[in-house]
């Protein structure tokens, strides 16, 4: 179980065609830093006092970091060792407290290696009925999260969502000014 290639990678959700519809239509992914998501990460770890925060996105072959708080490298991992793939399963904050007592992540690469994420938790980005992504902390140390943390995760993951909901309403509006003003 310690070898790397082995590790347990999350399922795919049922609705992962949508789920992909979804988050493919925001054109988000890639796209350049915002402060807006920068200010969220940055205050969740402050509040939280964790070595990580970030904002993660789940495309089919990858997780993508629209925003990190902490000196993490590089922007994306792959999908198979992402927890943020476990996340999107759930509506609720998915909390590990110690990687290593749990089996899907105890032989995780990112556990035996760099940044040796032994806490995680992700709370979804659900936008449009899907979980596209999680805003997520980790740390290097064991930890449990308190009620009121899983509350601030939870409150502004929702915020985040809403920020990237509003990206796709502002593209419509700007489309449909466009037809107008062609009309």
């Amino acid at each position: 179980a310690d070898d790397p290639e082995t590790f347990p990678s999350a399922p795919l959700p049922d609705c992962e065609i949508d789920r992909l519809g979804v988050l493919r239509g925001l054109e988000v992914l890639d796209s350049a830093p915002e402060a807006v998501y920068d200010r969220i990460t940055a205050l969740v770890r402050e509040l939280l006092q964790v070595e990580y925060c970030v904002i993660s996105l789940v495309d089919s072959d990858r997780q993508w970091f629209k925003s990190v708080a902490g000196a993490l490298q590089p922007r994306e991992t792959t999908r198979k060792a992402s927890f943020c793939a476990w996340s999107i399963h759930e509506r609720a904050t998915l909390v590990v407290d110690d990687t290593l007592r749990d089996p899907r992540f105890a032989s995780n690469p990112l556990v035996l290696g760099a940044p040796y994420i032994r806490f995680y938790a992700g709370a979804p980005l659900v936008v449009n009925g899907q979980a596209l992504g999680t805003l997520c902390v980790f740390d290097s140390t064991p930890r449990c999260l308190t009620h009121v943390q899983s509350r601030i995760l939870h409150t502004l993951s929702d915020t985040v969502a809403e920020l990237l909901r509003s990206r796709s309403v502002g593209r419509e509006a700007a489309l449909l000014g466009q037809l107008l003003e062609g009309a």
